[in-house]
């Protein structure tokens, strides 16, 4: 009998000293564990910060949809040109700015209206004599409809658009292509001309 009592209480004894062990090893785990995703949770928050400063610093990199009538058409002759369209490759270079020469009086020579005003790109470096063959008409939702004319354009046979593309499309390419930066320069150096050509 007391050899009973005595190997029942030692395994008695040695039940709980090994529940307390396992016990603790838990709690030691799920402090760990816990220790491992606030560790993981701090550094993704660095990332995420980190990322966001990237972005902001590359913000002053890119046009955005609200630019100004001079950006805009610096913008599309920058497209035009660099997208290589049909009597625009190369038209922007070695220009020192370029003229916008704006007018409704010959809008009978483009298909495609747009809002009734032309919108001739003019590189003084390459038309010496002032009227320029690379023309767009901008419609109400932004569309931006793109000529190159010929000789043979009249109010009888209006040139029909090489392109017509969004101005958020243009914007986008000029951002994915780094070109961004060309573009603001050349926008402060872009004329704004109302005479009829």
């Amino acid at each position: 009998m007391v050899i009973l009592c005595i190997v029942s209480g030692g395994w008695f004894l040695f039940k709980n000293k090994s529940q307390s062990a396992s016990s603790a090893n838990e709690t030691t785990t799920e402090s760990t564990d816990a220790k491992i995703s606030s560790n993981t949770t701090n550094g993704s928050t660095t990332a995420q910060n980190s990322n966001s400063n990237d972005t902001s610093n590359n913000a002053s990199d890119k046009l955005s949809s609200d630019i100004g009538p001079k950006e805009t058409a610096a913008a599309i002759a920058y497209y035009a040109d660099k997208s290589g369209l049909d009597g625009w490759k190369d038209y922007l270079k070695g220009n020192n700015g370029i003229t916008i020469i704006l007018s409704s009086a010959h809008a009978s020579m483009v298909s495609d209206i747009g809002q009734g005003m032309l919108y001739g790109v003019l590189n003084e470096q390459l038309n010496v004599n002032g009227v320029t063959k690379n023309i767009y008409t901008l419609d109400e939702d932004d569309t931006v409809n793109i000529y190159h004319l010929s000789d043979e354009n009249s109010p009888d046979n209006p040139a029909t658009p090489i392109k017509s593309v969004s101005k958020d499309e243009i914007i986008q390419y000029i951002n994915d292509h780094g070109y961004a930066s060309d573009v603001k320069k050349l926008g402060s150096r872009v004329t704004l001309d109302q005479e009829s050509y």
